[in-house]
Parts: structure tokens; C-alpha cells; sequence
């Protein structure tokens, strides 16, 4: 998960705190707890994170 939040901190550093992109990675890795293929968790897990994150920026700009 720590590669996931690198990446992520990356993209959307200068928008996001570590603490909010941590919470967007925890928020995707429950969504998809007891999921029946851990091969594609970590890759589901980011981008239902970006999901997250891009979808709080959405609701910002509509303010």
C-alpha cells in the first residue's frame, strides 16, 4: 500500500494532504475487502483511491 500512496502523493500532492490520499487508500481497500482476486487488490485499491480523490475535486470546483 505504501507504493500506492507514493503514487497517488505524486499526482496529487499539491492538492491533497497525506493524511486525505491515506484516507482515499483506505476507503478503496475496504470497498474491496474480501475480494476473490488479491493479484489485482493493490491496482483496484488506487484506482478506486483516484476514484475518490478526483470525484472530492469535482465537488470542490461545483462549490
Amino acid at each position: 500500500m505504501r507504493k500506492i500512496v507514493k503514487r497517488l502523493e505524486a499526482a496529487y500532492g499539491g492538492r491533497r494532504s497525506r493524511d486525505q490520499i491515506l484516507l482515499a487508500v483506505l476507503d478503496g481497500r475496504q470497498e474491496l475487502h474480501g475480494s476473490h482476486i488479491p493479484d489485482f487488490l493493490p491496482i483496484l485499491v488506487e484506482r478506486r483511491a483516484r476514484a475518490i480523490l478526483d470525484a472530492q475535486d469535482e465537488a470542490r470546483t461545483a462549490r
